[in-house]
């Protein structure tokens, strides 16, 4: 399907996990699909069950799992709403694909922040426990940030993640960002970071 997608020169996204490191068989099943599939997709966002030690180690098996689920849908909605449907700052089509184009493998991170420097512990959180092992986040290819917050949340804010992410990712100019306003997050900011050329297909292990 990706690959009759991409054929079409329409801009080809997957999103996909891989096994715990503890199923050695599975995993390496896996890495060989994600090299395969890598080369009729722009970019693929690899979410890493073995990272969700980090993230989640604490909870449930089964809200564990639903994390895994609930951030591939995130990633989703957040892509195609901040695209279609009037945002605080809207993504364009143009700007995903200056993001996610040859964007090889990209990894997610979501972070939460409340209180004073609410979008700095946001930030941090997001992009301390991407659900992929990034050896080096400044090399990213792209950046791709969805920042969602409540009514009082501002547009001085949402700029600031915009910097905030350029000092970490300096060696790319390809940074774009949209926001949305949640009555449900009132207090808090969530952002979602996708960043994109993070590793060669090849050397996913």
């Amino acid at each position: 399907m990706a690959e009759a997608v991409h054929e079409t020169g329409a801009l080809t996204l997957a999103c996909v996990t891989l096994p715990f490191n503890s199923e050695m068989v599975r995993r390496k099943k896996a890495v060989l699909g994600i090299r395969a599939l890598a080369s009729s997709c722009d970019s693929v966002v690899v979410i890493d069950n073995s990272r969700l030690r980090t993230s989640a180690g604490d909870l449930p098996l089964k809200e564990g799992f639903a994390i895994v689920n609930e951030l591939i849908g995130a990633f989703i909605t957040n892509i195609t709403g901040t695209i279609i449907q009037p945002s605080l700052v809207n993504l364009d089509y143009s700007d995903l694909r200056t993001i996610m184009e040859r964007g090889g493998v990209s990894a997610i991170g979501i972070g939460e922040g409340e209180g004073e420097k609410r979008i700095e512990k946001a930030i941090d959180t997001a992009l301390s426990t991407p659900l992929l092992d990034v050896a080096d986040i400044s090399r990213a290819y792209g950046v791709l940030l969805h920042i969602m917050g409540g009514e009082d949340m501002t547009l001085g804010e949402v700029t600031q993640a915009g910097e905030l992410m350029l000092q970490r990712a300096p060696n790319t100019c390809r940074i774009v960002w949209g926001a949305k306003v949640d009555d449900a997050l009132s207090g808090h900011i969530r952002v979602t970071a996708v960043l994109t050329g993070i590793s060669d297909p090849k050397n996913i292990k």
